[in-house]
């Protein structure tokens, strides 16, 4: 049945969603725009699935909110929330003067790069080295075990021993016992980025942590809470980046509002679920890059 919202007409489609729970089957939005203006994104949650249109604006229909009678999601598209990309000038470089606070990843943020590390990793145990990364990335079991870890539900020997198993299966020796260490064993701190984490908060801009956690010593030898206004590890707090819940964490134990905040990850889809959660993004690669950039949106 055709529909029209906010000037833009569609059509219902009564095949796209299973029935989650005994009410009448849920239905998806089409908008019968050319594929170069828009695109859609579907993506998972514990008992909600998303849809996502972005082009001129942005809809996000949560179908866990949905009428069971009606079966019509909320109607009309309301604008997109503003995004800090959409002020970056010709050059690429994002330049806000509403920035005034700093969330840092840990991992291939402050330290060297983790890929490398996990490579090298590889390299020793005398398979392909992307083998640990491309089974954390790619395959089911090793997936479901690293956010069970990350998220605090699978304690440390419990992933050694699991992750430890899947590498076997694909041709490693290896037991679990000191997994972690092994794999962590070439990451060194980035002096360079310690040195800006500390310019900035020198600068008095409020300064964060927002890591996902990878067994229990990955910190060692650094004093976070001497380093960060804001401490925030997801297995802590029971959920890890990319989920919208970690950024907002992080922002109200900075004291900050996302629209205030920017995240420097080296992940990139972290950066994408950052913006998607109101906060600016740095993708970090190396530390006079990422050094100019946050100079520039936080003016210091």
């Amino acid at each position: 049945m055709a529909r029209s919202s906010g000037g833009v007409r569609g059509r219902w489609c009564g095949h796209c969603h299973p029935r989650p729970h005994a009410g009448p089957r849920r239905h998806a939005w089409h908008v019968p725009v050319s594929p170069a203006l828009w695109s859609v994104k579907l993506r998972g949650g514990v008992g909600r699935r998303f849809i996502e249109v972005e082009s001129r604006f942005r809809y996000v229909a949560d179908a866990s909110r949905t009428s069971h009678r009606s079966g019509v999601p909320p109607t009309g598209f309301p604008p997109r929330a503003p995004d800090p990309r959409d002020a970056a000038p010709a050059g690429g470089r994002v330049l806000s003067t509403r920035i005034s606070a700093v969330l840092f990843d840990f991992g291939g943020v402050l330290t060297t790069s983790v890929y490398e590390a996990f490579e090298a990793f590889g390299a020793a145990l005398g398979v392909d080295p992307r083998l640990p990364l491309r089974l954390l990335a790619k395959d089911e079991q090793s997936g479901a075990l690293l956010v069970a870890h990350e998220e605090g539900r699978l304690g440390q020997r419990e992933f050694e021993d699991g992750f430890a198993e899947r590498l076997r299966a694909h041709g490693a020796d290896i037991q679990g016992a000191g997994l972690l260490s092994r794999m962590q064993q070439e990451l060194r701190p980035d002096q360079a980025m310690l040195d800006l984490v500390a310019e900035v908060r020198g600068a008095g801009r409020p300064v964060g942590l927002l890591s996902n956690s990878l067994g229990d010593d990955c910190y060692a030898g650094f004093d976070l809470e001497s380093m960060f206004d804001a401490v925030v590890i997801s297995g802590d707090i029971g959920v890890r980046k990319p989920s919208r819940r970690a950024y907002a964490v992080a922002c109200e134990r900075l004291g900050t509002r996302p629209e205030e905040t920017v995240m420097v990850d080296d992940l990139e889809h972290n950066i994408v679920a950052a913006r998607r959660a109101g906060l600016a993004g740095i993708v970090h690669r190396e530390a006079a890059t990422t050094a100019e950039e946050l100079r520039n949106l936080l003016r210091v």
